[in-house]
């Protein structure tokens, strides 16, 4: 089996705006949802989609109020999906080169 992913998606960004409050908590979810929605793996596996809608769909009713905690759960479940058979890999974090430039 190759340890190659078979997608990937980089949300660094959107964690970048977020960690500067350049970004509600209900817009990182909002535009990772989007970006999610996009993927090869949200169009071929139907709990990967039903754990995107339902943290879509919680972070609109909860707006102003989603917690970190409940974004970290789904989280939880969007990984564990998404590396099974190393299906899709999320990058969220600021890619930095030996010489410390990103």
């Amino acid at each position: 089996m190759s340890n190659s992913w078979k997608e990937h998606i980089d949300v660094a960004d959107l964690w970048i705006a977020y960690d500067n409050d350049d970004i509600s908590l209900n817009e990182l979810v909002d535009e990772f949802c989007s970006v999610l929605r996009t993927t090869k793996l949200y169009k071929s596996n139907a709990a990967f989609v039903d754990v995107v809608e339902k943290l879509a769909a919680e972070s609109v009713q909860e707006l102003g109020t989603f917690e970190s905690d409940a974004f970290d759960s789904y989280l939880d479940e969007i990984y564990d999906i998404a590396d099974v058979d190393r299906s899709l890999f999320i990058n969220t974090h600021v890619q930095v080169s030996k010489n410390g430039s990103s």
